[in-house]
């Protein structure tokens, strides 16, 4: 079996790259058109900031169900337990661990936030700490 998959492998790292370079535009085989290879952006954020702001978003997005869905599993436990102190414990650790994966990721996603409006502010120029500072030194 892994024989298999590392010929596999070895297989489509050598025919890929001719699939790759197969044609061109013009129809006249690879690197023969003559224009300038052009590499284009597949991520939609034009910086690091958008990009890592959309990237928690999608963690949001997608963690909140999971933690729903986690802590309605973790109340199942508690009734299928019927007393039995091993499977509470069970069902107490899933409610507190999913507790603190929710904690993480909006914790991560306040702290993006905050460190986003701070950055933004001070590319405007209009710290009021500093300002408040300043005041209070003159």
């Amino acid at each position: 079996m892994k024989k298999f998959f590392l010929l596999s492998f070895i297989l489509v790292l050598t025919v890929l790259p001719v699939v790759v370079l197969a044609d061109d535009d013009d129809g006249n085989g690879p690197g023969t058109s003559g224009s300038a290879v052009e590499i284009k952006n597949p991520i939609a954020s034009p910086d690091l900031q958008n990009f890592i702001k959309d990237i928690l978003e999608i963690v949001v997005t997608v963690a909140t169900p999971f933690l729903v869905v986690m802590i309605i599993y973790a109340g199942f436990r508690y009734v299928w337990a019927r007393g039995d102190v091993a499977e509470v414990k069970k069902a107490h650790d899933i409610i507190l661990w999913t507790v603190v994966g929710a904690t993480i990721i909006l914790g991560a996603y306040i702290i993006a936030a905050v460190i986003e409006a701070t950055i933004n502010q001070l590319k405007a120029g209009t710290s009021t700490a500093y300002v408040e500072l300043v005041d209070r030194q003159t």
